[in-house]
């Protein structure tokens, strides 16, 4: 798996009753990691809608990996994750990606989205009637810009054919996901510090998710990481 999705920087939750200046810092965190060679930037919203406020950074950024935190607990069905995803990975000439969550005691719930995500990025008609998920013949057109549609990840779901598990254990809990090893392992938690990235590293992590606050962090973060785990 290459940079573009391996090493990230997740941004701040925009505040409810954001302003423009919010709004600006917030965007300038993305803008630095993509030029201080930061592969992806994800973003999460609790009272935003994240695949809206992605698309608003496909013209401020040049080359950086645009990822969306679908955050399905709170009641987005995963075709329509899809299709808005579909949308950013048009607008940003395939510079997409999408992380599927849900708490860990809905696991198969994950798997049912998981399958209607695919499906609908191959440009299939799902017909799915799951236990938390409905279908009955959605269409996604356009496709997206790649075959087979942006890449996939999901947390804590170590049997799902995605392209990379995110996990938030500690670097002394990883060694059971390496046992899936046709597939990137990427941490996701709070800023690491170097012995933390090392030991991450060890563990055989393969990226990194760290959550950034300003703008002024990145370089740091961004030279400790691709130290880490260069091309």
């Amino acid at each position: 798996m290459d940079r573009s999705v391996r090493l990230g920087l997740e941004l701040p939750a925009l505040p409810d009753g954001a302003t423009s200046a919010d709004v600006a810092a917030w965007a300038a965190v993305a803008v630095a990691a993509d030029q201080a060679g930061i592969g992806a930037v994800w973003v999460t919203g609790t009272g935003h809608d994240p695949c809206t406020l992605a698309a608003g950074l496909v013209g401020r950024t040049d080359r950086v990996t645009l990822g969306v935190v679908g955050d399905l607990d709170g009641g987005r069905h995963p075709a329509v994750l899809a299709r808005d995803v579909t949308c950013l990975d048009l607008l940003s000439g395939g510079r997409s990606a999408v992380l599927l969550t849900l708490p860990a005691d809905r696991s198969d719930g994950l798997a049912e989205a998981v399958a209607i995500c695919r499906a609908l990025f191959d440009g299939d008609t799902p017909h799915v009637d799951g236990q938390h998920y409905s279908v009955a013949g959605a269409v996604n057109r356009p496709l997206p810009t790649r075959p087979g549609g942006p890449p996939v990840f999901a947390e804590g779901a170590a049997h799902l054919p995605v392209d990379g598990l995110v996990t938030t254990a500690p670097a002394n809990r990883i060694a059971d996901r390496r046992a899936f090893a046709d597939r990137a392992v990427v941490w996701r938690g709070s800023v690491p510090d170097a012995a933390t990235a090392d030991s991450l590293r060890r563990a055989g992590v393969d990226g990194v998710i760290a959550s950034v606050s300003s703008a002024a962090d990145v370089g740091p973060l961004a030279e400790l990481l691709l130290d880490r785990w260069p091309d």
